[in-house]
């Protein structure tokens, strides 16, 4: 008995850690925080009645989001980018058009570029660590990274030029 309560504190300790991140990842794929959230809740319950704790944590627990999420990704209820915006940005930013300007400019990236972003600023992931979630090279995280960046920055100022003409 006392090996199941070393357990259940383990991965307690591990929720508390990855949840967050692994709640926003979830968010890049389903675009609902409430299914985001109920998709991490899930994976620890299961890890819970297996008696699992994984080897690598964070690498596993992002694995086994990305998996549900594609799986719940085929849902028609799927919502926009909105429901995540608050999430992503729990440090408000000075003006709500900026948070909102930064949501449509992710959700105006492609999936592939939206979810390596997310894995390294949100999640804190190496790109050794985003190429095993992903079954990607690390090169190809990075590029993947840097093509999103450089898209985030030409729809950002497209967007910020386009109100200044206002």
């Amino acid at each position: 008995m006392k090996w199941w309560k070393s357990k259940k504190r383990e991965l307690e300790k591990i929720f508390e850690q990855y949840a967050g991140a692994m709640s926003l990842y979830a968010c890049s794929f389903v675009r609902d925080f409430q299914m985001a959230e109920d998709i991490v809740q899930e994976i620890f319950v299961n890890l819970l009645n297996n008696n699992q704790v994984p080897q690598k944590p964070k690498s596993y627990l992002m694995q086994a989001v990305r998996n549900r999420a594609f799986n719940c990704q085929r849902s028609p209820s799927l919502k926009s980018l909105d429901d995540c915006t608050n999430v992503w940005f729990n440090q408000p930013l000075e003006k709500k058009e900026q948070r909102e300007k930064l949501t449509f400019a992710l959700s105006c990236l492609p999936q592939e570029q939206r979810e390596v972003i997310v894995l390294k600023i949100w999640g804190q992931l190496t790109f050794k660590e985003i190429a095993e979630t992903v079954h990607l090279s690390p090169n190809t995280t990075a590029s993947r990274y840097q093509y999103g960046i450089k898209h985030l920055r030409e729809i950002m100022t497209k967007e910020f030029n386009d109100d200044r003409r206002l």
